[in-house]
């Protein structure tokens, strides 16, 4: 090209323009996303993020590669017509791995000028489905098959709730990664008999797979599994099953999801338990995912409760999960009554002593339950004590006399239950290593949480111990798992313990004014993001620090409208009001929020006509009327329930 010759646009990068157009006017900020361009791109065309609609950016974000065509091709597959495209495996594989949402291939069809959707982790199992090995992985490139499914406003909400969800889902299971969420531990007994790892590979995971999985070494497990060809697995059915509980318990969804799909094939050589254990790997994979609620996981649970094809372990555990998981969904619920009813944990920790399971079980199980146990007594606590200090901003006094009765109950039952974790760990000693950490572990997060309760509210009533004591306490615990974990190959576990550890000594440092341990809370910062880049773990996320920033930035917090609504209830069912009026007492909250928010006048004051306060039967009966007033001038607007129209009245007003 001449020097007085115009540059050129290839038709490649007009149709590249317009697909990543139109993709991004869908993943636009209107419909909770934030979309930018990845350049250079290397296998990504677009970084998207999630936006909640009420505290904005999230952080949270996922891939999408576009390809455009100019005529779609299609296939057919179990009846159903799929749009054909050839795809790198290179690419696909990294897609993949950014975990965990792997993301979203889109198809812009140039004719129809529509864009066709499907998530990576879904073509991945197809392709795992349609073919009879894994050598289309060894190629360089594959055809994929993307279901008729339109982009679409409508449909790219979708995807944000599914996200989402999956976002929520993944923050649960790496909080309780190796605990509450592990219901297939199976306990299959070995006597006397040693294991040699050095053995051939499928006799070790055939004859001992079940049993490495259940004592959690899963280092072994994956490297004898990755040592095998694609034959050696797919023809035994007990490698299979371990494969399959092994991925999907580590966080390897995609192989996870493949493994168990091959094992189904061939569970009918397995016993009913093992094919019950595969079934919850597959419910795991899905809630993991995010194609499963809470609740709906809950139900697994619940319809396997005493099944009599499960052993009296498995059956401990299963009892243990469905408390957990009713505790979580009565927590993610809006239900505003405060009531602590553990009568069921009582029983089951007298079902488990009663049990013929092992001792080293046996205190193990306890562990999980206690944990349990000491999540809803902070639950009960945080709920009573925001509820006395919401009657305290209306004018109504909780004595001192019933304050201390309240926490006096409470730490009781938080001791108790220490105190049975710490029985655990004593019977550990150094025989048990695994338990010995579960216990250490627990005695530390159990302690952080509860003292970050006291912080997140700014209690302190009643509460008179050696500080420092009892901080270098937990601190030496939270470090002792770590190390146990790591020595045991746990990386998962010794991630979380780690960042227990570094959220314990930011509390420290925070609330109590001094430092714990032999490093700063960068320096662990250090370290945990060396994990999370080797192992690939996700972002460790300081709820210590949120709560701290969000007191510097109290008077900029944003409720949104469910708590606002939560808000209005308890204040109508204070004042005995009929539910009518709660409608106009979420009005004057949103309203007295909004003008915090939007004014940005320090002489304009919002005043309220308070004159229905006076009698029981105007008492929110209707609107809230506000007006605002210029401090200076006196200058006052008409009475309105619009805050928006007030504040337009005053927009010219310095």
């Amino acid at each position: 090209m001449t020097f007085y010759e115009s540059p050129q646009v290839d038709e490649n990068s007009k149709r590249s323009e317009e697909s990543v157009l139109q993709a991004k006017g869908f993943f636009s900020q209107k419909n909770g996303f934030l979309s930018r361009t990845e350049s250079p791109d290397y296998g990504v065309d677009l970084d998207i993020e999630l936006i909640d609609h009420n505290s904005g950016a999230t952080s949270k974000k996922f891939g999408v590669q576009i390809k455009s065509m100019t005529e779609v091709k299609t296939a057919t597959y179990s009846s159903e017509t799929f749009v054909s495209l050839p795809f790198k495996t290179s690419r696909l594989r990294y897609l993949a791995e950014r975990e965990p949402t792997y993301g979203l291939i889109l198809v812009y069809s140039e004719k129809e000028q529509e864009t066709y959707f499907d998530y990576v982790e879904e073509i991945i199992n197809r392709l795992n489905e349609i073919k009879a090995d894994d050598s289309w992985k060894n190629q360089d490139s594959v055809n994929i098959l993307i279901p008729f499914q339109i982009l679409s406003n409508e449909t790219s909400k979708e995807i944000h709730n599914k996200f989402t969800l999956r976002f929520k889902n993944h923050t649960q299971l790496i909080k309780k990664h190796g605990n509450d969420f592990n219901i297939p531990s199976l306990s299959f007994k070995t006597g006397s008999e040693s294991i040699n790892i050095d053995e051939d590979k499928v006799s070790l995971l055939e004859k001992h797979g079940s049993m490495l999985f259940n004592e959690n070494e899963y280092d072994i497990l994956t490297e004898a599994i990755e040592s095998l060809s694609s034959k050696e697995i797919n023809s035994s059915s007990e490698i299979l099953f371990v494969a399959a509980l092994l991925y999907s318990y580590t966080g390897k969804i995609i192989e996870g999801q493949y493994y168990v799909q091959k094992a189904k094939r061939l569970s009918s050589k397995l016993s009913e338990e093992k094919q019950i254990c595969l079934d919850f790997a597959a419910y795991y994979v899905e809630f993991a995912k995010g194609n499963l609620t809470h609740e709906e996981y809950l139900d697994l649970f619940v319809s396997q409760l005493d099944n009599p094809n499960l052993s009296e372990d498995n059956n401990l555990l299963i009892k243990i999960n469905t408390i957990w998981f009713r505790f979580l969904n009565n927590h993610r619920s809006a239900n505003l009554v405060i009531e602590f009813d553990t009568s069921h944990i009582d029983d089951l920790l007298i079902e488990i002593e009663n049990s013929t399971i092992e001792t080293k079980q046996k205190h193990q199980y306890k562990i999980y339950l206690y944990q349990t146990y000491h999540a809803m007594v902070v639950e009960y606590f945080l709920k009573t004590f925001v509820d006395i200090k919401l009657k305290e901003s209306l004018g109504i006094e909780e004595s001192l006399e019933k304050r201390l009765q309240i926490t006096k109950n409470i730490l009781g039952i938080i001791s108790d239950s220490n105190q049975a974790i710490f029985d655990a760990y004593q019977y550990a000693g150094d025989n048990f290593k695994l338990l010995k950490a579960t216990a250490a572990q627990a005695l530390c997060q159990n302690f952080l949480t509860f003292r970050t309760a006291l912080f997140s509210i700014d209690y302190e009533e009643g509460l008179n111990f050696n500080h420092s004591v009892q901080y270098e306490r937990n601190y030496n615990f939270g470090v002792l798992a770590y190390s146990i974990f790591l020595e045991l190959g746990l990386y998962q576990n010794a991630y979380e313990a780690l960042g227990q550890i570094k959220e314990l000594v930011e509390l420290c440092e925070i609330t109590e004014g001094f430092f714990i341990g032999t490093k700063t809370k960068e320096e662990f910062e250090t370290i945990i993001f060396q994990m999370r880049e080797k192992y690939g773990f996700q972002p460790y996320f300081s709820g210590v620090r949120d709560i701290a920033l969000g007191k510097g930035t109290r008077a900029s917090k944003v409720l949104d409208d469910v708590t606002l609504r939560q808000h209005a209830e308890k204040i109508s069912t204070l004042y005995n009001l009929p539910q009518d009026r709660t409608g106009n007492i979420f009005l004057e909250l949103k309203t007295i929020q909004t003008f915090k928010l939007k004014n940005t006048n320090p002489q304009i004051e919002l005043l309220q006509d308070l004159r229905h306060t006076l009698s029981y039967k105007t008492h929110y009966a209707n609107p809230p009327l506000f007006i605002l007033r210029h401090k200076t001038t006196e200058i006052e607007t008409k009475p309105s329930s619009d805050i928006e129209y007030l504040l337009e009245q005053f927009s010219t007003i310095q």
